[in-house]
């Protein structure tokens, strides 16, 4: 059996192969914080209380029903 290597490519690579090919998997890795935390930080806070009537406290637990309205 073959052996499956990683192969990475640059950004305009991947734009020429993006133009040639009909259908590209592409797979984007990220590193995980480790020490997440809930609490917003220190920076933010201020600009998060700003909007706090914007949000409700409680969402509900479902979606709410799709309408659509009669323009005529």
């Amino acid at each position: 059996m073959k052996e499956k290597r990683l192969n990475i490519i640059s950004h305009k690579k991947f734009e020429k192969k993006i133009r040639e090919e009909s259908i590209m998997f592409v797979l984007i890795a990220k590193k995980v914080i480790e020490n997440f935390s809930d609490e917003p930080p220190e920076e933010i806070k201020k600009e998060l209380k700003e909007f706090l009537n914007v949000f409700p406290s409680k969402l509900p637990y479902v979606l709410p029903l799709y309408m659509t309205f009669n323009t005529l």
